[in-house]
């Protein structure tokens, strides 16, 4: 086989960043979602059922956990169309 060079710093910093804003752009999704679940459950089912705050907290989390497992690959797919 052939040898292999070590790959440079610029390619390396290229590389955390195109590895880095994917997952950046999915924790703000991830955490508005969960934010703005969570609130709306505890002010709705919550009060309706009688629900503690941290039980519509998470609730809000697995719509946020669902969303994520649904809308990831539409992240990653924005930030390679952007050149990010």
């Amino acid at each position: 086989g052939g040898v292999s060079t070590p790959p440079s710093i610029s390619q390396l910093l290229l590389h955390a960043r195109t590895a880095a804003v994917p997952m950046v752009g999915f924790g703000f999704m991830d955490n508005i979602i969960m934010i703005q679940a969570g609130e709306y459950i505890d002010s709705t089912l919550g009060v309706a059922l009688g629900l503690t705050t941290l039980t519509a907290a998470a609730m809000g989390n697995v719509c946020s956990d669902s969303s994520g497992v649904l809308f990831g690959g539409i992240v990653e797919s924005a930030t390679e169309r952007l050149n990010l």
